[in-house]
């Protein structure tokens, strides 16, 4: 249940100006609790976080407040949460098809993939935050749905671990930027990608639409295990002159990630903003270890089910394989010699990914659900009319092709036979996070201009608690 006053909370943030937030959005990175300058050395579990003497002396004498459920219900929808049905709005010929998901989110999505999930942490533990898929265009279409974004916090944040973890402001998890990482009554948002179900997706669209080959950078020959590629250009349907190369498939990887991640920790600063709470983005932070890479001295979210695979010898890489998060977020790959790795093959793979798009599939919170071009799919759960989403679940082009199914499955049974994985880069990707936190007011009243301090940040206390 939502109570009246987190009612009249929503309500304030809702009518907010957009253009405010943009003129005011500044990081704000000191807290309640937190210290700079102050010349000591805090333990923190195996780790000591050091904190020079320096010019910026400040210690916190207030003790930290945790934000409350509806401050963190705002910012965890404004990063990652449901907003509606998309639009879609592709021809047929320029691959209507290659949406993955019919929910539309707060953030983009390449293909729509919904390869973001948000972790986030709060001083009792680790949550994995999965709302439900959308049941309308709008989710929020007045002041009187607003009670669904605290709803969707209470009910589909799952716990994985209790306890903040030992994530810590020094290396190995955190650059000397971020001291005040993880503190106590901060809520840590861990924007957590996925880019996997993208390149499974990508592979059909280029091999379809795009009519390109993809070629070995090591060897200059087709990645094609079982020959279904080479039978494509044979059959003229793969046929462009310019092919793409395994060696550009994985660098996209990367600038994808960063893409979604970025603009998920924007909306995150701009909620914040409009809140009149603290936030900052830091990318200075290392994924690897905080997935547990090094556990169990350093254990990040390996508490929390966090899955890394060491690498196969002939992939030649040095660093662990981000997986995914047990239970809730696993990847779409293969990792030769890794008990935990997701799939066997191919063909497991492809079909597990298509069942998304064609049947039915689980999610994380239990909730069941027909894919966007399942036959089973109630109509009134996309944003085109009847009759026209009726046309196009028929239309052949809509369909999937056997021959481009059996290419796809070629080329990553090629990448496990010829690196030991698939994708050859991680598809688990953490570049950076958003931490948000009560303002310690003194900080900025002794060091900084008066006007830095704005309104909805001078009035916090007495509207919000």
């Amino acid at each position: 249940m939502v109570s009246e006053k987190e009612r009249e909370l929503l309500r304030r943030v809702w009518n907010e100006s957009l253009m405010k937030q943009l003129a005011h959005v500044r990081s704000r990175r000191f807290g309640l609790g937190y210290r700079y300058d102050t010349g000591e050395a805090i333990r923190k579990g195996n780790l000591v976080v050091e904190y020079p003497k320096g010019l910026l002396e400040f210690k916190s004498q207030k003790k930290p407040i945790p934000l409350s459920d509806v401050e963190n219900a705002l910012i965890t929808w404004a990063a990652a949460g449901p907003n509606g049905l998309i639009l879609a709005d592709l021809g047929v010929s320029n691959n209507v098809a290659t949406f993955i998901y019919a929910t539309g989110r707060t953030i983009p999505g390449p293909d729509n993939d919904q390869g973001l999930d948000l972790i986030y942490i709060i001083d009792d533990g680790v949550y994995f935050y999965r709302p439900p898929q959308a049941s309308k265009i709008y989710e929020i279409e007045s002041e009187e749905d607003l009670g669904k974004i605290v709803d969707w916090y209470k009910n589909y944040s799952i716990k994985l671990a209790n306890g903040r973890t030992d994530l810590a402001g020094t290396l190995p998890f955190a650059m000397v930027f971020n001291k005040n990482f993880n503190e106590n009554g901060s809520t840590l948002l861990l924007p957590i990608y996925d880019a996997s179900r993208v390149i499974v997706n990508i592979l059909f669209h280029y091999f379809e639409y795009e009519r390109v080959p993809i070629i070995d950078d090591n060897t200059g020959q087709f990645a094609d295990q079982n020959g279904a590629m080479k039978r494509l250009v044979d059959k003229g349907i793969l046929s462009s002159q310019i092919p793409m190369t395994m060696d550009l498939l994985d660098r996209a990887i990367g600038a994808v990630a960063g893409v979604v991640v970025g603009t998920s920790v924007q909306n995150v600063r701009l909620m914040s903003e409009a809140i009149g709470l603290g936030s900052w983005i830091f990318g200075g932070i290392y994924d690897y270890t905080i997935m547990g890479a090094f556990a169990p001295q350093f254990r990040g979210l390996e508490e929390a089910g966090a899955v890394v695979c060491q690498p196969p010898e002939k992939s030649k890489r040095i660093w662990p394989y981000k997986v995914g998060i047990k239970n809730v977020k696993m990847s779409f790959s293969i990792i030769e010699g890794c008990k935990d790795s997701p799939y066997k093959n191919g063909r497991e793979l492809v079909e597990a990914f298509l069942n998304i798009k064609y049947g039915k599939y689980k999610e994380p919170n239990n909730l069941e659900y027909d894919g966007i071009w399942s036959p089973n799919r109630d109509p009134n759960l996309v944003a085109w009319k009847r009759e026209i989403y009726e046309m196009l679940r028929r239309d052949e082009k809509i369909k999937v092709k056997e021959d481009i199914k059996e290419a796809v499955i070629s080329f990553i049974d090629y990448s496990v036979a010829k690196y030991g994985m698939f994708p050859r880069v991680d598809p688990i990707w953490i570049p950076m996070a958003v931490q948000v936190h009560h303002l310690d007011i003194d900080f900025y009243k002794k060091y900084y201009k008066e006007e830095v301090l704005t309104e909805n940040i001078l009035r916090h206390f007495e509207i919000w608690h």
